[in-house]
């Protein structure tokens, strides 16, 4: 599941500070919290819209606004 890969990879030292978006297709309110406390950045609801998608990945990698 999403959630325990996630806390998996925050509990690893050299993985960390890798920035992770949960893509899912459940938009239950706690759904979204327990992923956040995990460690996710950022929550996506399938379906998506592209741009969007794209943007909370350049903001997670540090890149500037279009």
């Amino acid at each position: 599941d999403g959630i325990e890969t996630t806390r998996h990879i925050k509990s690893v030292p050299q993985f960390a500070k890798i920035p992770v978006i949960m893509i899912t297709g459940k938009s239950e309110g706690q759904v979204v919290i327990d992923s956040l406390k995990a460690g996710a950045m950022d929550f996506v609801v399938k379906p998506f819209d592209r741009a969007a998608l794209v943007a909370k990945i350049d903001r997670a990698l540090g890149l500037p606004a279009p």
